[in-house]
């Protein structure tokens, strides 16, 4: 790669959130165990459940700086937020993008908006019903 050449931001094949990511090491098929649309909490705040935000990226050039977000929608209010730096090596390259989110809690009871960032852009998004 070029060092001049100026980071892009990579494309999402979809958004998923899960219990488990499975990446067979020889085959590179991966596994989501199950898939969520829907948290059912006891109490609120919740008591912060682990889980999976999942992509699968291509088409992205040099470092850039990954962010999930989630906000409720009725309130537009922010409950999580996380960043780290990935490095796409060329555009042919796909990259599995797995991170565990253990120290989210939601405030109550609705609809929450899970949202990929890549260096501030907004590239994939996927929503969650918690209920009690």
């Amino acid at each position: 790669m070029n060092p001049s050449h100026t980071p892009e931001h990579p494309v999402p094949r979809g958004l998923f959130l899960c219990d488990l990511v499975i990446v067979e090491a020889q085959t590179g098929k991966v596994s989501l165990v199950n898939t969520l649309d829907r948290f059912r909490c006891p109490v609120f705040p919740s008591v912060p459940k682990p889980f999976v935000v999942y992509a699968f990226l291509t088409d992205g050039i040099g470092d850039v700086d990954l962010t999930i977000e989630i906000e409720g929608l009725a309130r537009l209010e922010q409950v999580y937020s996380y960043t780290t730096r990935v490095r796409f090596p060329d555009r042919v390259a796909a990259t599995h993008f797995k991170f565990t989110v253990t120290d989210c809690s939601f405030p109550r009871p609705g609809l929450y908006q899970v949202v990929l960032y890549a260096n501030r852009n907004p590239i994939a998004q996927t929503r969650i019903e918690v209920i009690s």
